[in-house]
């Protein structure tokens, strides 16, 4: 595997934008949007299970992987964090993320 680098993005997603953004086409927006508002849950479960993983392995193979796996949580929280003030456009739009309050298990 190779080494993950933390990318941080810098998308200014503080200028609203226009509510039909995908080409005007208001299906591929509404689909778009919807898998925007599903990520971060999906992003936290990924990252939940990898920090899971990582403490389940032997002490050896867990030191050799905590780099990778680290850099792997970074590009997720990331990922999670973009998404976020995404969705927070939508919702100022008069959209509603139903995922908002999701959590895994229970």
């Amino acid at each position: 595997m190779t080494d993950l680098v933390v990318r941080r993005l810098l998308i200014d997603l503080e200028a609203p934008f226009e509510r039909h953004w995908n080409g005007g086409d208001a299906f591929r927006t509404a689909r778009f949007n919807a898998l925007s508002m599903s990520f971060p849950v999906g992003e936290q479960f990924f990252i939940d299970s990898v920090k899971l993983g990582l403490k389940a392995l032997p002490e050896g193979r867990r030191e050799a992987m905590a780099g990778q796996i680290q850099g792997f949580i970074g590009q997720e929280a990331t990922h999670r964090r973009i998404h976020a003030l995404f969705n927070a456009q939508l919702e100022a739009q008069g959209h509603h993320n139903a995922w908002a309050g999701a959590r895994r298990g229970g």
